[in-house]
Order: C-alpha cells, then structure tokens, then sequence
C-alpha cells in the first residue's frame, strides 16, 4: 500500500510529509507518543489531490497528523484508531460506492467530521452525499481559503452557511439569471412538468412560462432538453 502522512511539527515549522513509509515510524524523526493524536484521514484516487488536501489540512490547529490515501480499502488498511477527527473523501473513486463508504464512515466514527470534496458541483450528487451523511460537500475548485475556513469550523463545531449552491450557481448568475429562474431550471433539468414546477415554486403556470421563456433567451439554448443540458454543464442539477 502506498500511502503519505503528513504530521504537523512540535516547533511549528513546515509540515514534514513522507510517503510510503512505515506509518508508525518516519526514520530521523521520532513523535511525540505522549501527546494524544487529532487524526486526519483524506481518500483520493488522485495522489497530488490527496497530497494537496493533506499538507493544507496539516496546517489546522486541530489536526495532528494526516494519512492520504487512494482509495476507502486502503484507508481500511490503516486500522486508525485514537483521535480520528476529520474524514475527506473524494465522491468518485473507480471501483467504490462512495456514498455507501460516508455511510460506513458515519457509522465506525461516529465522532468524526465526513467532508466529500469532488469535481462534481451537481447537485444531485451534493444532495446524495448529505443524505449518506457527509457533514459538508465542497467543490474542488473552491478557494483554498474557504476550504480551510469550513473544515475549520467543522472541527469547532461552528454552525456553518452553506454556501455551495450559490458558488456554483455563478455561471448562471453572471449571465442574468435570478434565483427563481435557476430555480424553475434546476426543476426542468430534473423532468418537472410546467404545472409541477408552479406548484413547487407557489407560482402559476403562466408565470412558469415566462420564466422559461426568460431563461431560453439568457442562456442562448431553446426548448427543454437544451436547457437541460446547459444546466448540467453548469452544474445545477
């Protein structure tokens, strides 16, 4: 298994990073065995992702020590035990049901915080993760800032805003959509009919049209299936 961990230093320099070493001993450097570890664990099939994640996160006050690994077996593999604090996963990994991996997750530690950090900012997949039981879903573009700023609140148990949607509802907001009309097009990419969206949205079926005819003319596609396609490369559904 070839894994890296990150531990942050008593005398506050650099985090020291190491990979594919014994996870238990890093030759020329002993820790500290009489401090009690606040782990962290991130999983991704992407080893410069999962590195990133891992020296970003190993700056945290609140963090210890950080594994990175490729994939839920090889995060298995590690048998952690102690102070594992935060969970961050990737939503697609080749070969495994993630959302039943936040699940497994959830359930062997109930303490720890479960972040899903994907590519994908659909939001099917962002409601998915939270039903599974992941804490927060960020996209990985996000500013690094934001990234840090939300983990760290997590791990304070800071009640945080969650702002995903608007991120990434940018694109349709830079070219003039409100947020009633994203709203009647996220409805429309997932096949509500005229009459369902007005009564999820409280609006008559006139008004309904309107804002179609509105959104048609924004994102330079008519008719339904073009819309609802620019609204999945878009990221609304």
């Amino acid at each position: 298994m070839s894994c890296c961990e990150v531990e942050r230093l008593p005398n506050g320099n650099n985090p020291f990073l190491e990979i594919g070493k014994n996870l238990n001993h890093i030759e020329g450097y002993e820790f500290d065995q009489s401090k009690p570890k606040a782990e962290a664990v991130v999983i991704d099939d992407h080893r410069l992702v999962a590195t990133g994640l891992g020296h970003l996160v190993s700056r945290m006050e609140q963090i210890d020590r950080v594994y990175c690994v490729a994939s839920p077996s090889e995060f298995d593999a590690l048998q952690i035990e102690g102070r594992l604090r935060l969970i961050i996963c990737d939503l697609y990994i080749p070969g495994y049901d993630t959302l039943q991996s936040i699940k497994q997750f959830k359930t062997r530690y109930p303490s720890a915080k479960v972040v899903v950090i994907s590519a994908s900012i659909s939001r099917s997949d962002y409601g998915d993760a939270l039903a599974a039981g992941a804490d927060c879903y960020l996209e990985k573009h996000a500013d690094p800032m934001i990234v840090e700023r939300t983990l760290t609140s997590l791990l304070q148990n800071v009640a945080l805003e969650d702002e995903f949607c608007a991120r990434t509802a940018q694109s349709a907001s830079q070219i003039g959509l409100s947020e009633r009309q994203i709203e009647t097009l996220i409805f429309l990419a997932r096949g509500y009919s005229t009459k369902d969206i007005s009564r999820r949205l409280s609006i008559s079926p006139e008004t309904v049209k309107t804002h179609l005819s509105q959104i048609y003319h924004l994102i330079g596609f008519s008719g339904r299936s073009a819309a609802s396609e620019w609204a999945r490369a878009n990221g609304l559904v």
